[in-house]
């Protein structure tokens, strides 16, 4: 995936994601191993799908980058202090009508001039 990206491409990496990574890995391969024995139903091996933590975040190196590092972080130097709010929950909600709504109406709220950035 990281590949596609231009060189230059600025990655925002949010506070806890190193953890969440290593998590959705861990489910991953407990997930494969609970169904991988389905002879009927083949399963690709999760490295033939997806980047292991440390590959991702190797990757996100090699790209200029923003580390959120929120308010007990400890400041060093080339540390920059921007006062932000932490974004508000947006769920998708599945089994609504609509399932962007609470996104749309965020989005909706946001001054055209002050960036976004909904992922």
């Amino acid at each position: 995936m990281f590949h596609y990206l231009p060189a230059d491409t600025l990655i925002v990496v949010d506070t806890g994601v190193e953890e969440a990574a290593e998590r959705f890995h861990g489910e991953v391969r407990e997930r494969h191993e609970s169904l991988r024995h389905d002879r009927e139903r083949p399963l690709c091996r999760p490295a033939e799908v997806f980047l292991l933590p440390n590959e991702v975040f190797a990757a996100v190196k090699a790209h200029p980058s923003i580390m959120v590092l929120g308010p007990l972080a400890e400041r060093t130097d080339g540390v920059s202090v921007l006062a932000t709010l932490p974004p508000p929950a947006l769920p998708i909600e599945a089994h609504a009508a609509d399932p962007l709504g609470l996104v749309k109406r965020f989005l909706a709220g946001v001054d055209e001039h002050r960036p976004a950035s909904v992922s």
